[in-house]
């Protein structure tokens, strides 16, 4: 998968969101951090943790992501 965007997705759209903007924004810095960019290409490895969890691999990194983080990545 190739990344075009890093943005908030609520994943549950029958109950208000439990996260407040600074929150939102928190998490997406962090993809940020992590090294998670637009253009970049990853491989979902598999789901461990119940399925709730994904792990990724782009270069050499291997990131677990919940279900709220890889929501945010978009792509193709």
């Amino acid at each position: 998968m190739i990344i075009d965007k890093i943005a908030w997705t609520d994943l549950d759209f029958t109950k208000k969101s439990i996260y407040h903007e600074h929150e939102k924004q928190a998490v997406l810095m962090r993809l940020y951090e992590l090294g998670l960019r637009p253009g970049l290409q990853i491989k979902i490895l598999n789901k461990i943790s119940f399925q709730s969890v994904t792990v990724i691999q782009f270069d050499q990194t291997r990131l677990a992501l919940n279900e709220q983080e890889l929501a945010c990545l978009h792509g193709r």
